[in-house]
């Protein structure tokens, strides 16, 4: 969603369908910033080349949300979201295609044991391929995505439509 154009679109679709939490990857910035209204708050991994790649913008200003430091990243956006009856994990991704590698499978080792206790939500670009979620390809980020998967339990929402388009 890098062009001014996508983001014109979804902010259209916002206000017909209004949502409270947006997981954004690849983002518009401007100004060095992801413009929405200013009572939105935008949190954002660390730029890397001067590029934003995740971000996690919070509508609802009635959500207590803190942004975590130690599992925000380059490729990483990781909020604490309290809810009415407990805390939960939202972590927006974005994996460049043919990186996934040791940082990102300790990535999740770290996150997964540091909030065990708590509901995680993984979302993003992982831009990994894998008849596990229903694609017809298997490549290295969805080999290694699987493997993630695997070793810590993870469930995979998936409606079986397509997780991949080619651009």
């Amino acid at each position: 969603m890098k062009s001014p154009s996508a983001h014109n679109e979804l902010r259209h679709s916002i206000m017909e369908n209004p949502v409270d939490i947006l997981a954004l990857q690849e983002p518009y910035v401007f100004r060095n910033r992801i413009p929405f209204s200013l009572s939105a708050r935008a949190f954002h991994s660390h730029p890397l080349n001067d590029i934003i790649y995740s971000a996690i913008v919070v509508i609802n200003n009635s959500l207590i949300v803190d942004q975590l430091s130690d599992f925000t990243n380059s490729f990483a956006t990781t909020l604490l979201i309290q809810t009415k009856h407990r805390y939960l994990v939202l972590v927006n991704i974005y994996i460049h295609s043919n990186s996934f590698g040791v940082i990102h499978q300790n990535f999740f080792t770290s996150l997964l044991s540091t909030y065990s206790n708590l509901p995680i939500i993984l979302c993003g670009d992982f831009n990994a391929r894998n008849p596990y979620w229903h694609d017809v390809v298997t490549n290295r980020n969805g080999y290694m995505f699987k493997e993630v998967i695997d070793n810590h339990n993870l469930i995979v929402i998936n409606n079986k439509s397509k997780t991949c388009r080619n651009a």
